[in-house]
């Protein structure tokens, strides 16, 4: 299921990544990871959305999944998924990292729309759950100890966080007091 060993890449964009995210751009591709290649014109996009397919294929490199495992792997998608992202999106989805979209009884994945932060959040709950081996579902996890992460998150918390969404608060609330969710307050 995982890589034993990680390909290091170098990478140079064309375009410019902003001086603050230099360094964390840097040790993901050259610190053995190859999470983020660039488009096919060399650029990096730093104003750019990642889309669900980005995070499918950034969230198994980062695991280090190896994904040629999952290609018989069939999706119950109405959508057609790019070829490129197929595999990426066949592990993120059999390991529970990502799923689909509800649109009246139609199941998509919806591969080119922006990840949205709190789905970000589920991943990298998921993500964290699977790498520790902790065995426990993160909204388990929540719920369990749900007074000392909201007292926690009440520390940190986000402005708009009115604007998240119920199934996705345990993801954010975790997220945030481990410090992995990655976003500005």
């Amino acid at each position: 299921l995982f890589r034993s060993e990680t390909e290091i890449a170098s990478v140079e964009y064309a375009d410019e990544i902003p001086a603050w995210a230099n360094t964390y751009v840097q040790y993901l591709n050259e610190g053995g990871y190859g999470l983020l290649v660039g488009d096919e014109n060399g650029n990096f996009n730093p104003r750019k959305e990642l889309t669900r397919y980005e995070i499918a294929v950034i969230a198994t490199k980062l695991m280090g999944v190896d994904v040629s495992k999952f290609v018989n792997v069939e999706l119950n998608f109405s959508d057609d998924i790019a070829g490129w992202a197929s595999n990426y999106v066949k592990a993120a989805v059999s390991l529970g990292l990502i799923s689909g979209s509800n649109n009246n009884g139609v199941i998509t994945y919806d591969g080119q729309n922006p990840t949205q932060r709190q789905q970000f959040a589920r991943i990298m709950a998921e993500v964290i759950r699977i790498l520790e081996n902790t065995g426990k579902d993160p909204v388990e996890l929540y719920n369990e100890n749900k007074e000392a992460i909201d007292t926690a998150y009440e520390e940190k918390g986000f402005v708009d966080e009115s604007s998240v969404q119920s199934w996705a608060k345990p993801y954010v609330r975790l997220d945030r007091k481990s410090g992995s969710a990655g976003m500005p307050r």
